[in-house]
């Protein structure tokens, strides 16, 4: 996705002088107010900055299976419902209640497994959503060479419609079709998974 780097008055994308820290949002020129150094947009914008708004927010209609969310009272798939109310139970269906509760979430899903990794965080990349990758800690501060995807709370939904279309992509290029279904979850697994990425029920 394309973004003009170079617009002014600068958007509020929250960056800050590379020099002073000064914010440099509204400034009408790339030169610093406070500590008068020129800078260069394309070299201070990081993977997290906010440099849009997110395209799918949870509100789209019908639900898209992508979103791989089910009713919170009766915990029936919600794939395809036409309106924010459960078609099983009838109980509305709030999307900030599916949002994670915290401003970074790491993400998780098939798509973040072996060679899929760095195909989605190079589409991450490319469609401008917020994301940066951190080491994963483990017990007693141990660090491991996993590494963690966490993304900005607001673009959930576009991750799981990037994920899906990732997923789609790489099982057409590898002409997979032997992927398994969870009999616990009904989420579908790639071939080579032993347990369900979504709940981790063996596989059957």
């Amino acid at each position: 996705m394309e973004i003009d780097l170079q617009q002014l008055p600068v958007p509020d994308w929250g960056l800050e002088c590379p020099t002073c820290g000064y914010a440099l949002r509204g400034l009408r020129q790339h030169r610093c107010p406070e500590c008068g150094n020129a800078f260069e947009v394309e070299k201070i914008v990081r993977s997290w900055h906010r440099l849009r708004a997110p395209r799918w927010t949870g509100h789209e209609l019908p639900i898209p299976s992508a979103y791989k969310l089910n009713c919170r009272v009766c915990k029936q798939p919600l794939a395809g419902a036409t309106s924010h109310v459960c078609p099983y139970c009838e109980q509305p269906v709030v999307i900030e209640d599916h949002l994670p509760s915290k401003q970074w979430f790491q993400a998780d899903g098939p798509a973040l497994f072996g060679h899929a990794f760095p195909a989605l965080t190079a589409r991450l990349q490319y469609e401008h959503v917020p994301h940066f990758q951190q080491e994963k800690v483990m017990f007693r501060g141990i660090v491991t060479n996993a590494t963690e995807l966490m993304v900005a709370r607001e673009f959930y939904f576009e991750l799981m419609m990037l994920m899906d279309e990732l997923q789609q992509e790489l099982r057409s290029n590898a002409g997979q079709t032997d992927e398994w279904t969870c009999t616990e979850c009904d989420e579908p697994n790639p071939s080579n998974f032993e347990v369900c990425w979504n709940c981790d029920a063996p596989r059957p």
